[in-house]
């Protein structure tokens, strides 16, 4: 996939996005290890960043006043970024609990890589994203095939947008937001999307994303394909695979197993959902290592 935008000089930080959906979680202690669900640090919200922009054309009125964005709002460029977001643990979820019901909050943040949106203004007046909208299309829990996990306490991460875990069907939100580009500027901010529940599951995801403008109307941006995680190798998923109880199957239905996760995973991706597409990087990854095991 291609490099991210240029990172322009910071102007301020957007608010942050509403709670949408259900809470998300964090992984076993092994799981957490490889995926960096339970990496500690400072939390910080998501960046929004902002080129330096051209000033408008001079006029002899007064200022005109922000209005809702229109089609001089345009999405340059949608893809995933190159650091990471640093996410809240809102809590542990027992297993067999509604991911709808938040648990009791935690302090330790969790890396997830966000999803960069690319805006341009071409207009002389100050626009305003009122929200995004996302829906996940499909959810794909990716089994580790040549042995059982499950069971384990689950940590719950606050995502902007959090889906439900095990899929039930598409879901859908709309986070509310004031997002402001200034005439004749280019500015970009950044989302999260994840399951409610992490634990021993791995997941990966089909979704669209909208543009929410003035009274009401989507704008249909694109889309992509998402899973947990930030920097995993195809170690880290080979070793993901072979992480729990042995599941017994045999050699064959373990082939059979990896197979079918390459070829879900990359239909998924094979299936743009809009004009711009983004695929994150790790997928190319968990591919690498589900090849590996599938020719075994």
């Amino acid at each position: 996939m291609s490099a991210p935008p240029p990172r322009p000089r910071s102007r301020r930080r957007p608010r942050q996005w509403d709670a949408v959906g259900a809470v998300a979680g964090i992984a076993s202690a092994l799981i957490a290890v490889v995926f960096g669900i339970a990496q500690c640090g400072p939390s910080s919200d998501p960046k929004r960043t902002s080129a330096t922009p051209t000033p408008p054309p001079a006029t002899s009125g007064p200022a005109r006043p922000e209005t809702p964005a229109d089609e001089f709002l345009e999405l340059v460029e949608m893809e995933y970024g190159q650091e990471a977001a640093e996410v809240a643990v809102t809590g542990m979820l027992e297993p067999g609990a509604p991911t709808t019901e938040p648990p009791a909050p935690d302090t330790t943040p969790a890396r997830v890589r966000p999803l960069v949106l690319t805006l341009r203004n071409t207009g002389d007046n100050p626009l305003v994203l009122t929200g995004l909208k996302v829906v996940v299309h499909e959810v794909f829990t990716v089994p580790s095939c040549a042995s059982v996990a499950g069971g384990e306490v689950a940590p719950t991460l606050n995502y902007d947008f959090r889906f439900p875990v095990p899929s039930t069907g598409e879901w859908s939100a709309t986070g509310p937001q004031n997002f402001a580009v200034e005439p004749r500027s280019v500015d970009a901010l950044s989302v999260t999307i994840g399951p409610a529940a992490s634990g021993a599951a791995v997941y990966a995801w089909r979704y669209s994303v909208y543009a929410v403008v003035k009274d009401g109307q989507e704008i249909l941006w694109g889309g992509g394909v998402g899973t947990d995680g930030f920097e995993v190798s195809a170690s880290d998923y080979e070793a993901y695979t072979r992480y729990g109880v042995p599941s017994g199957s045999s050699p064959a239905e373990i082939r059979a197993c990896a197979d079918n996760v390459v070829k879900t995973v990359r239909g998924y991706i094979d299936q743009p959902t809009g004009p711009a597409h983004a695929v994150q990087p790790e997928l190319d990854n968990m591919i690498e290592a589900y090849e590996g095991l599938a020719a075994t």
